[in-house]
């Protein structure tokens, strides 16, 4: 819309715009929350005084002490077994050979009395000798052939004969020694066999049993030590559940500290979404443009505290005070 300048001149042009006014209680109560906000932002920052994080409980820490005592100290457990499995590994059994008759000397076995006995059956055999050289004597005495060549034929011959018979019985006697001797050196033997045989066995056999009772030793020390290690595991499951009740103790400590913090910004919250939620009629009036710009403070932070629902929490505050400012500006 044109107009007439003054007096000389042409009048200068106005610009007529339509603006809507708010009702007085909007008003009112976008001044309130504007002094809440105000109020809210204007305290010192509050630190949380309590702790935050559950420590390690009595039953964690005895856990974590008897993990320390562990080390080191089923290795000497192991150390015995160890050490007889590294014998028995290296374990030769005894070496079994039958014994050999070539070379052996059999004169501990021979019968000490067999030259007596030869000697003795010698000298009866030389008597008998004797005796028949005596009767053949007689007998050549009684036929008038003493002396003759029949007579020393016939002492020849018993001569030979009592010879030969001594040979027989020397050789015989001797030959049963022996052959005692080395029945009773093989005899000897054989038990000798059969006692390195059964000392191999036992050797072998006892061989075996310190490889089982090393085995046995090695088993038991890991028995004790995955026990020992249940047992630990058990105590720090029971702190787990100390410290988790402990934790949700604290949290909830922080959480009421939060809720009674944010309490008067919920409730800002709470008025800020009502009033912007609250339907309203308004009135229109028109003003000129040099009006206008001079701006309203309190339908700028009405709006702005509408525009900043967006912002979340805070949205309503950020969106007053940004509002607010803006008319100020254009003022």
């Amino acid at each position: 819309m044109a107009g007439g300048g003054g007096k000389g001149g042409a009048k200068r042009p106005q610009t007529v715009t339509s603006e809507t006014k708010l009702p007085e209680w909007v008003e009112q109560a976008g001044q309130q929350n504007l002094a809440l906000a105000n109020e809210i932002a204007s305290r010192p920052y509050q630190a949380y005084g309590g702790e935050r994080i559950a420590g390690f409980t009595g039953d964690q820490l005895a856990m974590q002490q008897g993990v320390r005592d562990m080390q080191g100290q089923y290795s000497g457990m192991f150390d015995q077994p160890l050490s007889v499995a590294g014998n028995a590994a290296t374990y030769t059994p005894d070496q079994v050979a039958a014994g050999q008759f070539p070379g052996t000397n059999l004169s501990a076995y021979m019968n000490p009395y067999t030259q007596n006995v030869i000697d003795r059956s010698l000298s009866t055999l030389n008597d008998q000798r004797l005796q028949a050289l005596n009767t053949n004597a007689d007998s050549a005495i009684s036929s008038g052939a003493f002396g003759g060549s029949r007579h020393g034929v016939m002492e020849g011959v018993t001569n030979a004969q009592s010879a030969r018979a001594a040979g027989d019985l020397a050789a015989n006697l001797y030959n049963q020694n022996f052959t005692n001797a080395q029945s009773l050196w093989q005899s000897d033997r054989d038990s000798a066999l059969q006692a390195s045989l059964a000392n191999q066995n036992a050797g072998l056999q006892g061989n075996a049993q310190h490889l089982q009772a090393a085995g046995l030793l090695g088993s038991l020390a890991t028995d004790k030590q995955t026990a020992r290690a249940n047992e630990l595991s058990m105590l720090d499951t029971i702190g787990q559940q100390q410290q988790g009740m402990e934790q949700a103790r604290l949290d909830n400590l922080y959480q009421n500290w939060l809720d009674a913090k944010n309490h008067d910004l919920e409730g800002l919250n709470i008025r800020s979404a009502a009033l912007s939620n609250t339907p309203y009629g308004t009135s229109t009036t028109q003003v000129s443009k040099e009006e206008k710009q001079r701006g309203d403070p309190i339908s700028g932070a009405l709006g702005g505290a509408s525009m900043g629902s967006s912002f979340g929490p805070w949205g309503a505050v950020i969106g007053g005070a940004l509002g607010l400012a803006n008319s100020f500006i254009k003022r």
